[in-house]
């Protein structure tokens, strides 16, 4: 769900908060850490799987999807299902094992 902006307070004046007392600057700070992180665990797996071949990559793209759809079905909020699964593919990419 996302957050809903607060036009201005009471007595008219303009605000830059939301309805749950962040401002609009502190969710831009988080999406753009957030997007760093993204890009950084898609990077790691790039690297790590550039010499795969196909059916290798299906297999890795199979194992990631199951982890992922595991980790949605514990039925948690957007942020913390966003959270949640970066950190699934975070284990993920940095476990020998998996590749």
């Amino acid at each position: 769900m996302e957050p809903i902006e607060i036009d201005g307070d009471l007595d008219g004046s303009c605000t830059n908060n939301l309805v749950d007392g962040s401002s609009l600057h502190d969710i831009t700070m988080l999406d753009g850490e957030f997007s760093r992180q993204v890009e950084s665990v898609k990077q790691r797996f790039v690297k790590r799987s550039e010499k795969y071949s196909i059916p290798q990559l299906e297999r890795l793209y199979t194992r990631i999807m199951k982890g992922v759809f595991e980790t949605r079905d514990k039925g948690m909020n957007d942020d913390d299902l966003k959270t949640s699964v970066l950190g699934f593919l975070l284990k993920f990419v940095d476990d020998d094992a998996n590749f």
